[in-house]
């Protein structure tokens, strides 16, 4: 059995949040939509929050037998939701009675304070070419809060990143494929079980908004601020696809769910 313990989410900025926390009577979750990258911003976020919302009812309301049966409904939900902008998300799925968890991707799982976090290699490559850019750009003269408002190096990875939805649930050989919620379904090799044991005591899952997941939120926030204010512009030790944005307190909307394997849940 398994209670919460903290549930905690915010946005980026002024905008939209597209993180979400689903707490229901046998399963929990945290999903974080991808960031639209649709000309029609409004309507691509609008979706993203709509599958965000789907995602999160279907979990609350869920009386599936296992975590894979939950799964396959979240799966339909996103092909209900596709519409022409066809949202996207990751997250993972814990069940409160044998606490196994279920990684689709782009998410931090830690186990009594031992955070390991599973993400997948595009991103990883597309994060060094914008580093690149970026320093060739600093080089040069630009200045730390020039390029927090133009990002060029955003800029030159955008293609790259409009294509990366196509890579989501190919089941094939190849580090570049991952899993995702879209729709579609996703082939039991790009998803990630984890079985916390007898004798794990507590449980914490959280989205990539944290650069560093540390055992509790109030040490997994200072980290963040920490990594912000050294880094706006996300080309060091955790690089990532953006740069702080002029108006925002940091780089991505953030999930932090954490749960104590030894109590049962609440109204057990």
């Amino acid at each position: 059995m398994a209670r919460v313990v903290t549930r905690f989410t915010a946005p980026r900025g002024s905008g939209p949040n597209l993180d979400a926390i689903a707490v229901g009577h046998r399963y929990a979750a945290v999903f974080d939509a991808a960031t639209p990258k649709s000309d029609d911003l409004d309507g691509a976020q609008a979706a993203a929050a709509r599958l965000v919302a789907g995602l999160v009812d279907a979990v609350e309301r869920s009386t599936a037998d296992d975590v894979d049966l939950l799964l396959g409904d979240l799966v339909g939900v996103a092909a209900d939701l596709a519409g022409s902008h066809r949202p996207a998300a990751a997250g993972a799925l814990v069940d409160l009675h044998s606490h196994e968890v279920l990684v689709v991707s782009d998410t931090w799982v830690a186990i009594d304070g031992r955070a390991t976090f599973f993400g997948h290699e595009f991103e990883r490559h597309t994060s060094a070419i914008r580093r690149a850019v970026t320093l060739e750009h600093l080089a040069r003269g630009s200045t730390v809060d020039d390029l927090r408002g133009t990002d060029p190096g955003r800029a030159a990875v955008l293609s790259l990143l409009r294509w990366e939805p196509r890579l989501g649930n190919v089941d094939a050989e190849g580090e570049y494929f991952f899993g995702t919620l879209n729709g579609t379904p996703i082939p039991p090799r790009l998803l990630r079980r984890i079985s916390p044991g007898p004798g794990a005591h507590s449980l914490v899952l959280a989205t990539d908004g944290y650069p560093v997941l540390a055992p509790t939120l109030e040490g997994s926030e200072q980290a963040l601020a920490e990594d912000v204010a050294a880094d706006p512009l996300r080309i060091g030790r955790h690089g990532g696809t953006k740069a702080v944005a002029p108006d925002a307190s940091t780089f991505d909307d953030r999930a932090f769910l954490e749960l104590d394997l030894t109590l049962p849940p609440d109204g057990a």
